[in-house]
């Protein structure tokens, strides 16, 4: 089942960029969406938020979870189930749905499949840290493993469940690959003021290391 990353798009009375007017729309606002959403089957996550000033909602349904703000309600949800939501929201009082932004794909993943589908691109992944870490001089590192950010963005799958969070398993599977070549000496490091910096090793060290082998 496939989910999308959305922004349904809000437009209240009594909210503006300065926050609330004053609590009476606050509280029209939170309750009637709250009781849209509660009515359509979705829970309240965090029960308290609602009772409090100025604090937002989380609801949830199952995989999918919306967090609810004035401008508007945003999360993860079944891709076919926008439409239905906009109709869900179309009958307020107190605020208006005006349009809908659709981003990228999540899946649901488990982990053990996870890692299976990165063992799977390994060959794929050995190659991008070494073109990644590639210099044209041998004095020449890159400092930390900072440059393997782009890589574990390439590799990630955008799983449900995940979506809060900077890194998913693909960082530390990558990142074990990177040891495995550092241990091989396919990737070279050394000392920069005292940070570790790395390098991707030339060809005539690596016909070096096999003639001392």
């Amino acid at each position: 089942m496939l989910y999308k990353k959305v922004w349904f798009r809000l437009d209240r009375n009594g909210y503006d960029s300065s926050g609330w007017k004053d609590s009476l729309f606050a509280n029209r606002f939170k309750c009637e969406i709250t009781e849209l959403f509660k009515n359509d089957g979705w829970t309240l996550k965090n029960p308290l938020a609602c009772e409090s000033y100025g604090s937002c909602s989380e609801m949830q349904k199952g995989l999918q979870e919306l967090y609810i703000h004035p401008t508007a309600a945003s999360g993860i949800v079944i891709a076919t189930d926008i439409p239905h939501i906009e109709t869900v929201l179309s009958a307020a009082q107190s605020f208006r749905h005006y349009h809908t932004d659709i981003y990228e794909d999540y899946v649901v993943m488990p982990d053990d499949e996870y890692l299976r589908h990165l063992e799977g691109r390994r060959e794929e992944v050995i190659k991008d840290i070494l073109e990644r870490f590639k210099t044209k001089r041998r004095n020449l590192y890159f400092c930390g493993p900072d440059a393997l950010d782009g890589i574990y963005k390439k590799y990630r799958v955008k799983r449900v469940g995940m979506q809060d969070k900077l890194h998913d398993l693909e960082s530390l599977f990558i990142f074990d690959v990177f040891r495995d070549l550092l241990e091989q000496g396919l990737i070279r490091t050394t000392k920069i003021r005292n940070h570790d910096s790395y390098r991707t090793a030339k060809d005539d060290e690596l016909q070096a290391n096999d003639k001392s082998a």
